[in-house]
């Protein structure tokens, strides 16, 4: 049985099909980071207007921008 989470949550845009990407503003290096955050901050975690700790795997900057991705047409 899936668990229903509110618009704004990790667990109701994965319930989507959908994704965060993350994108490091310094490098340009980009990821899929959706599935992390689960489990790291859990399904429930809201993710609009927040700040992620996150660091560029590549550069190590911190000055990442968190995007949602649209689940594919079709």
């Amino acid at each position: 049985m899936n668990a229903t989470y509110p618009d704004d949550t990790l667990g109701h845009l994965q319930s989507l099909g959908m994704g965060l990407i993350a994108h490091c503003d310094g490098c340009g290096h980009s990821e899929l980071v959706l599935d992390t955050l689960i489990e790291r901050f859990g399904p429930e975690a809201v993710y609009i207007q927040r700040v992620w700790p996150l660091k560029c795997r590549k550069c190590g900057s911190r000055k990442i921008t968190v995007m949602v991705k649209a689940k594919p047409l079709g």
